[in-house]
Protein backbone atom coordinates (compact mmCIF):
# COMPACT_ATOMS: atom_id res chain seq x y z
CA UNK A 1 0.00 0.00 0.00
CA UNK A 2 1.14 3.41 -0.80
CA UNK A 3 2.23 5.91 1.93
CA UNK A 4 -0.25 8.48 2.70
CA UNK A 5 -0.36 11.42 4.49
CA UNK A 6 -3.44 10.28 6.42
CA UNK A 7 -1.74 7.49 7.95
CA UNK A 8 -2.43 8.51 11.76
CA UNK A 9 -6.36 8.90 11.20
CA UNK A 10 -8.76 5.81 12.02
CA UNK A 11 -9.95 4.29 9.16
CA UNK A 12 -6.56 5.41 6.76
CA UNK A 13 -6.44 1.62 5.59
CA UNK A 14 -9.78 1.54 4.09
CA UNK A 15 -9.53 4.67 2.67
CA UNK A 16 -6.18 4.06 0.96
CA UNK A 17 -7.48 0.64 -0.52
CA UNK A 18 -10.95 2.56 -1.79
CA UNK A 19 -9.25 5.02 -3.44
CA UNK A 20 -6.47 2.32 -5.19
CA UNK A 21 -9.74 -0.13 -5.87
CA UNK A 22 -11.85 2.98 -7.29
CA UNK A 23 -8.84 4.06 -9.82
CA UNK A 24 -8.63 0.19 -10.84
CA UNK A 25 -12.51 0.75 -11.52
CA UNK A 26 -14.30 4.10 -12.59
CA UNK A 27 -10.70 5.89 -12.31
CA UNK A 28 -8.80 3.75 -15.00
CA UNK A 29 -9.08 6.84 -17.14
CA UNK A 30 -7.28 8.89 -14.94
CA UNK A 31 -4.29 6.19 -14.30
CA UNK A 32 -4.18 6.07 -18.26
CA UNK A 33 -3.76 9.51 -19.30
CA UNK A 34 -0.40 11.82 -18.94
CA UNK A 35 -1.30 15.18 -17.88
CA UNK A 36 0.35 17.81 -19.52
CA UNK A 37 1.61 19.21 -16.21
CA UNK A 38 2.15 16.23 -13.85
CA UNK A 39 6.32 16.58 -13.76
CA UNK A 40 5.76 19.45 -11.62
CA UNK A 41 3.80 16.72 -9.23
CA UNK A 42 5.65 13.17 -10.40
CA UNK A 43 8.76 13.49 -13.05
CA UNK A 44 8.72 9.62 -13.48
CA UNK A 45 4.61 9.61 -13.76
CA UNK A 46 4.69 8.93 -17.98
CA UNK A 47 7.14 6.17 -17.84
CA UNK A 48 5.62 4.59 -14.23
CA UNK A 49 3.56 1.57 -14.05
CA UNK A 50 -0.21 1.56 -13.25
CA UNK A 51 0.84 0.56 -9.33
CA UNK A 52 2.76 3.64 -9.02
CA UNK A 53 0.28 6.01 -10.82
CA UNK A 54 -2.30 4.60 -8.36
CA UNK A 55 0.28 5.76 -5.54
CA UNK A 56 0.33 8.66 -6.89
CA UNK A 57 -2.58 9.86 -6.91
CA UNK A 58 -3.46 8.48 -3.67
CA UNK A 59 -0.86 10.32 -2.26
CA UNK A 60 -1.98 13.28 -4.19
CA UNK A 61 -5.62 12.85 -2.72
CA UNK A 62 -4.09 12.37 0.65
CA UNK A 63 -2.31 15.48 0.73
CA UNK A 64 -5.20 17.45 -0.91
CA UNK A 65 -7.38 15.85 2.12
CA UNK A 66 -4.47 18.10 4.54
CA UNK A 67 -6.27 21.02 2.89
CA UNK A 68 -9.52 20.27 2.43
CA UNK A 69 -10.54 18.81 5.46
CA UNK A 70 -7.53 18.38 7.80
CA UNK A 71 -7.72 14.83 7.04
CA UNK A 72 -11.29 14.96 9.15
CA UNK A 73 -13.62 12.31 6.87
CA UNK A 74 -16.84 14.44 9.11
CA UNK A 75 -15.56 17.50 8.36
CA UNK A 76 -18.65 19.95 7.01
CA UNK A 77 -17.74 23.34 5.57
CA UNK A 78 -18.50 26.28 3.18
CA UNK A 79 -21.08 26.90 5.78
CA UNK A 80 -22.61 23.01 5.42
CA UNK A 81 -22.38 22.41 1.70
CA UNK A 82 -19.15 20.53 0.99
CA UNK A 83 -18.55 17.68 2.73
CA UNK A 84 -15.86 15.09 3.90
CA UNK A 85 -12.07 14.19 3.07
CA UNK A 86 -12.25 16.35 -0.27
CA UNK A 87 -14.92 18.59 0.12
CA UNK A 88 -17.40 17.84 -2.17
CA UNK A 89 -20.95 19.48 -3.00
CA UNK A 90 -23.75 16.96 -2.51
CA UNK A 91 -25.17 18.26 -5.87
CA UNK A 92 -21.39 18.21 -7.72
CA UNK A 93 -21.07 14.28 -6.40
CA UNK A 94 -25.30 13.67 -7.82
CA UNK A 95 -23.92 15.42 -11.40
CA UNK A 96 -21.31 13.28 -12.04
CA UNK A 97 -23.28 9.43 -10.54
CA UNK A 98 -21.26 9.14 -7.77
CA UNK A 99 -22.78 6.12 -5.28
CA UNK A 100 -23.85 8.71 -2.62
CA UNK A 101 -26.81 10.91 -2.62
CA UNK A 102 -26.49 13.40 0.33
CA UNK A 103 -23.63 15.13 2.20
CA UNK A 104 -24.27 12.71 5.19
CA UNK A 105 -22.96 9.91 2.50
CA UNK A 106 -19.83 11.82 1.76
CA UNK A 107 -18.73 11.76 5.24
CA UNK A 108 -18.02 8.40 4.87
CA UNK A 109 -14.19 8.71 3.76
CA UNK A 110 -13.79 5.39 1.52
CA UNK A 111 -17.50 6.89 -0.52
CA UNK A 112 -15.59 10.52 -0.56
CA UNK A 113 -12.97 9.32 -2.59
CA UNK A 114 -14.19 6.64 -4.90
CA UNK A 115 -16.55 9.66 -5.64
CA UNK A 116 -13.21 12.10 -5.65
CA UNK A 117 -12.15 9.34 -8.41
CA UNK A 118 -14.75 9.52 -9.99
CA UNK A 119 -15.04 13.54 -10.40
CA UNK A 120 -10.79 13.59 -11.49
CA UNK A 121 -11.38 10.77 -14.28
CA UNK A 122 -13.73 13.12 -16.21
CA UNK A 123 -11.94 16.46 -14.87
CA UNK A 124 -8.33 15.89 -14.95
CA UNK A 125 -8.54 13.70 -19.25
CA UNK A 126 -10.53 16.85 -20.19
CA UNK A 127 -8.67 19.71 -18.95
CA UNK A 128 -5.45 17.82 -19.93
CA UNK A 129 -3.77 18.71 -16.60
CA UNK A 130 -4.05 18.14 -12.96
CA UNK A 131 -4.32 22.42 -12.00
CA UNK A 132 -3.94 24.59 -14.60
CA UNK A 133 -3.22 28.52 -14.36
CA UNK A 134 -2.95 27.89 -10.37
CA UNK A 135 -6.11 26.91 -9.66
Amino acid sequence: MPRTRWQHMRGHSLWTRAAISALKSHGKPLVDMVPADVAEWCPAYPTAPDSQRRAFWVGFMSTLAKHESTYRSWAVGGGGRWYGLLQILPGTARGYKCNVGSGDALKNGAANLSCAVRIMATTVPRDGVIAGNGR
